[in-house]
């Protein structure tokens, strides 16, 4: 089970990333020693537009006879007599 998650979600989640355009806006500072201050990188992300709507169709499916041999049989023996 855990396989499937993962073998779903890391495709999903890198397909997330690749849609997105991330530019880096400000360069990061270390902390000090004293783990005091610091600062974490800010990042400006705009993330791909997609738009999702649905439209109503009508489309005409062959149809398809398939007989198979029993049904073959019969309509010979029905055509002989």
């Amino acid at each position: 089970m855990k396989l499937a998650t993962g073998l779903i979600l890391v495709p999903a989640l890198v397909l997330g990333l690749a849609a997105c355009d991330v530019k880096k806006t400000e360069e990061g500072k270390l902390p000090d020693v004293d783990v005091e201050g610091g600062q974490v990188p800010k990042y400006d992300v705009d993330a791909g537009d997609v738009d999702v709507g649905t439209e109503k169709k009508e489309i005409t499916v062959p149809t398809v006879d398939a007989d198979t041999p029993a049904q073959d049989e019969a309509e010979e023996k029905a055509g002989q007599d």
